[in-house]
């Protein structure tokens, strides 16, 4: 049996492999987040098999993901990813080729369980069991299980200090985290960080993008939510008002009351705990004075 394990954001995520005559074989990109693991010392554990892919008979579908930025590309089929519900279980369906209706998978899962099976309907003997969309499904229900909070920003250390730079595409998360690198800051990430509660404090951890990363983390000292402008000007956002403009960033599939609920209750938490701020800024150095 081969068996793979990852340590991302501190999750530790085992695969294994149930079906002889496949291969399980990960992007480069993940190669420094490969740990091995004690025996049942992992969060979740997830079979690979092969095979057919049907939803059981009863599911529901609760949620239509999106091409997060890939609109563009006509090669992917216009139901990229969904989330389903049966009367066992919960589903994340992937379908990975517009004219090949065969080649998806199915992550069957569960949000209170550490037992998950992932059935790939390829042919292809070789397979990679965290290929998009599955690296951030599993991530992303890996964070609602631990009630953390995955979310649209980059997260720069300077000083001791960590900063959280949050906003949708376009708000300019690279552009603050290039300026803040020419400053001599380390870039914990540009695009996605997993924020999680340890002890008294909230730690941003990165996620597998580029295929020189590997894991960062640092405490958080403030978040800014940000916007290009023609001036660099901060506000303190406080209560509600702070709330609800970082749930707004957060990664969401709001199929249920709860999982809005427990996003809902571990934002508050974080703002309650972490100064937040709204930031109109140039692309230029003088944001980052302003900032330290």
């Amino acid at each position: 049996m081969q068996i793979i394990d990852l340590k991302i954001s501190g999750y530790r995520i085992r695969f294994e492999n149930a079906d002889s005559l496949i291969t399980l074989r990960l992007h480069p990109k993940f190669n420094r987040f490969i740990k091995n693991f004690n025996d049942d010392d992992f969060d979740i554990r997830i079979r690979v098999s092969s095979g057919r892919t049907d939803l059981p008979p009863g599911s529901v579908c609760i949620f239509n993901g999106s091409y997060f930025g890939e609109e563009t590309d006509k090669s992917l089929p216009t139901d990229f990813w969904s989330i389903w519900r049966s009367p066992e279980s919960l589903h994340a369906m992937a379908c990975f080729d517009r004219m090949d209706p065969g080649n998806k998978a199915i992550l069957n899962f569960s949000t209170t369980g550490n037992e998950w099976s992932l059935k790939v309907g390829t042919k292809a003997t070789v397979v990679d069991p965290m290929r998009y969309p599955l690296d951030g499904l599993i991530i992303y229900y890996l964070a609602m299980m631990h009630r953390d909070i995955f979310i649209h920003a980059s997260g720069v250390v300077h000083d001791g200090k960590g900063y959280v730079f949050s906003g949708v595409s376009g708000k300019g998360k690279s552009t603050m985290a290039e300026l803040w690198k020419q400053k001599g800051a380390e870039i914990i990430h540009d695009d996605r960080l997993v924020i999680r509660k340890k002890g008294s404090v909230f730690v941003m951890h990165n996620t597998p993008v580029y295929e020189n990363d590997y894991p960062k983390e640092a405490v958080v000292s403030r978040i800014y939510l940000i916007e290009h402008g023609k001036e660099n000007r901060s506000e303190r956002l406080k209560g509600a008002a702070s709330v609800t403009s970082v749930m707004v960033n957060c990664i969401q599939h709001n199929w249920g009351q709860e999982t809005i609920r427990m996003l809902l209750e571990s934002v508050n938490d974080l703002c309650n705990e972490v100064p937040v701020y709204r930031l109109s800024f140039k692309p230029d150095q003088e944001v980052t004075e302003k900032i330290s």
